[in-house]
């Protein structure tokens, strides 16, 4: 009974440790598992793409934050891949998605991060996980904080 017990207890811890594990994986502090995307992809997802082109400098490319990626998407993309010495092909796959998180800071594990670089002297992207599930963008200006354009990303 006692060796019954014994392992009952060991199960919950286990079966904890893995849930408190899988809770604090889904949490990001990068755009590492980010879903691939190209031309024709829309959602929050390409609108986080857009705040961060906005922070690499290339808000005139990009034009407006609507979710859409077009052509004007595809060709801030390519000028983001040159510059950082990947296949410029417009498609933002794990290589792209990484080279972006070279520029994120942690601010607090598992709960929010930003994306700051020296291309902008304009913008940088502050990314906050919501204690509901989900991840919200800011574009904020570099010069007094104040936020341009925000978003659910998922």
């Amino acid at each position: 009974m006692k060796k019954r017990k014994i392992s009952v207890v060991y199960s919950l811890i286990l079966s904890t440790s893995l849930i408190i594990a899988g809770v604090v994986s889904a949490a990001s502090n990068d755009f590492s598992g980010w879903p691939t995307l190209q031309s024709g992809s829309s959602g929050g997802y390409v609108r986080a793409l857009q705040a961060n082109l906005y922070a690499f400098g290339l808000s005139g490319t990009v034009g407006s934050i609507d979710g859409s990626y077009g052509a004007n998407t595809v060709t801030a993309v390519k000028s983001f891949q040159t510059s950082e010495s990947l296949t410029s092909d417009g498609k933002v796959g794990s290589a792209t998605w990484n080279a972006m998180s070279y520029y994120t800071t942690v601010t607090v594990t598992d709960y929010e991060f930003y994306l700051w670089t020296p291309s902008s002297t304009t913008y940088w992207v502050n990314y906050v996980n919501q204690s509901g599930g989900g991840l919200k963008y800011y574009l904020t200006y570099k010069s007094n904080n104040s936020v341009v354009n925000s978003g659910t990303v998922y």
